[in-house]
């Protein structure tokens, strides 16, 4: 419903609305790993004195992190078209009557 709506109107800028998307999802993905590695860290390596693991596990926390930077980092840089056009679908009639629509049904 709001998909074809959106659809319509950023159909010009689909590849920066993609890359914008990918970027963000690899930033939660990166942001949400972090405390899981960090607990195996402390699980698997410090309490058990497992040098190893913890040298491991402590590359692969920096990785995630870079990761998560250069995510974070790149996403401005995706340019602002795809942004200004969905301000004005926001505002535009057709998405207001149609979330009109949806709500009365429900």
């Amino acid at each position: 419903m709001l998909i074809r709506l959106l659809r319509t109107h950023l159909n010009s800028s689909r590849t920066a609305v993609i890359t914008l998307a990918l970027l963000q999802s690899a930033q939660t993905f990166a942001l949400l790993c972090l405390p899981a590695l960090n607990a195996a860290l402390i699980d698997d390596g410090v309490l058990k004195g497992d040098t190893r693991r913890v040298l491991t596990l402590g590359g692969v926390m920096a990785a995630v992190t870079l990761a998560q930077v250069v995510c974070a980092g790149a996403s401005p840089e995706i340019p602002a078209e795809p942004r200004r056009d969905v301000r004005s679908i926001s505002a535009s009639d057709a998405v207001f009557t149609r979330v009109q629509d949806i709500s009365s049904t429900c």
